[in-house]
């Protein structure tokens, strides 16, 4: 009985860390454009990020390993990648519209 309800504890422990792991993330996709930018940032928040076939997560405060395709699909390697390739698109967009209005308001317009 004991160890039911320690597993379920530890159970609990483990779903707040994804939980707060995921919504870290998700913050965090939304202003990094680098996958290294990211690792940078989480480490600040207690995680440390490895990077190799996939990602992983461990907190480094907690002791715990969080495998990114454990926290769902949207945060494999493969889909993070796929997010931040999305950041850079709109970055350069940005960048772009912003050239544009320079040159529009020097009278080089095109």
């Amino acid at each position: 009985m004991k160890i039911n309800k320690r597993q379920e504890l530890e159970n609990m422990l483990t779903d707040k860390q994804h939980l707060k792991l995921k919504s870290s993330i998700d913050q965090l996709l939304n202003t990094v454009v680098l996958i290294d930018e990211l690792k940078a940032k989480l480490l600040t928040q207690g995680y440390k990020t490895y990077v190799g076939r996939g990602i992983a997560f461990y907190h480094m405060r907690k002791n715990i390993k969080i495998k990114g395709s454990d926290l769902g699909r949207s945060y494999s390697l493969a889909s993070i990648e796929k997010r931040l390739a999305q950041n850079i698109g709109i970055e350069v967009k940005e960048q772009l519209q912003q050239q544009q209005k320079r040159q529009k308001k020097q009278g080089l317009g095109i």
